[in-house]
């Protein structure tokens, strides 16, 4: 993390400063020593001088340059935040516009010195922008492509970096936005919004895990990032279900969709990996198609009536057992008994 990886002392310090600087702006507000503007200013441009020294000093001390360049980012994005949001001195559609440059900024100084913790840093600050400032950031249409910016953003780099702490950032960040937002402030209006927004978002992630997968041999396989591999499962399904589930059949379209979402991919990364990679990519192939051989299974009793359920996971659990037969596996095989078993 930022905090505790490189110099740690230094990182430690920087925070103490932040703190310092905080209370310093307090003390001079309560003692009305200088203008409001004045101690912003100040304070902000107190965040670029970091910013700017951490990038000339970025090849003789990486470490040391990368936390001020943090701290930089950290302290720009909230003295905005008090301009816009405490004080009233930024209009918060400005505001927003400028909080996106500094988000964009530190995503190419992360990118250049290739940190992950100055990427984590610029995309935290991103994510936040939309709950700090609210208002005029916070509308529906806004909200969601800001939010798809950022997550692309995070598509392309994942193409070239395996910065996992990122994907995690905006994996959670976007899905608990996105609840937070349907639980406070979701409208009938909002459907085709949000049902576009869930949609890209899943992908999004979906293909994250998958070039994360296919970025990191190891010795035993590729590593896979199971949170980004069921996550997306997980928390898409539970949305989908909030925006569906009333709507005649809707929960079982929405299980079905999830079904041919993850074993398409599967079907896919299983066609277009390089000779050699069958066994690297083994295991996510398998959790990919467990996962969609899930939501088929659910998507039965949500449709049809018990005894169309026993009779279809009958079926399920026949052609499972074939398959393990067929491929001398032992988890298709007990999969299918158990459907036998259930339907019985």
């Amino acid at each position: 993390g930022w905090l505790f990886g490189g110099n740690t002392i230094v990182r430690l310090g920087l925070v103490i400063l932040f703190v310092g600087l905080s209370f310093l702006a307090s003390y001079a507000a309560a003692a009305g020593l200088f203008p409001i503007e004045f101690r912003l200013a100040v304070v902000g441009l107190f965040g670029i001088s970091l910013l700017g020294i951490g990038f000339r000093t970025r090849t003789k001390r990486p470490d040391f340059a990368l936390a001020l360049q943090g701290g930089g980012v950290a302290i720009i994005y909230l003295t905005l935040f008090g301009a816009a949001r405490f004080y009233d001195l930024v209009p918060l559609s400005a505001a927003f516009v400028l909080m996106i440059a500094v988000c964009a900024l530190g995503c190419a100084l992360a990118l250049l010195q290739r940190s992950q913790a100055l990427a984590v840093t610029a995309f935290a600050g991103g994510f936040a922008v939309p709950l700090l400032l609210g208002g005029e950031g916070g509308n529906t249409l806004g909200l969601f492509g800001y939010g798809t910016i950022l997550n692309l953003a995070i598509l392309f780099i994942a193409r070239a970096r395996t910065w996992r702490v990122l994907n995690l950032v905006g994996f959670f960040a976007t899905f608990g936005i996105a609840s937070l937002w349907g639980a406070t402030a979701y409208r009938p209006e909002h459907f085709l919004i949000a049902q576009i927004f869930l949609i890209v978002s899943v992908l999004i992630y979906v293909v994250t895990a998958v070039l994360y997968t296919r970025a990191t041999p190891g010795k035993f396989g590729n590593a896979v990032d199971t949170t980004l591999l069921f996550g997306p499962a997980l928390a898409g399904f539970g949305l989908e279900v909030a925006l569906i589930g009333d709507r005649p059949f809707g929960s079982a379209f929405a299980a079905l969709g999830f079904a041919a979402l993850y074993l398409g991919v599967s079907l896919v990364a299983r066609r277009r990996q390089r000779v050699g990679q069958q066994d690297g990519l083994r295991v996510m192939n398998e959790g990919m198609l467990a996962i969609g051989i899930g939501f088929v299974t659910m998507a039965i009793p949500l449709a049809l009536g018990a005894r169309w359920t026993s009779a279809a996971w009958a079926l399920e659990g026949a052609g499972a057992f074939w398959v393990g037969m067929r491929q001398a596996r032992w988890m298709p095989r007990l999969f299918g008994l158990a459907l036998q078993v259930v339907a019985t």
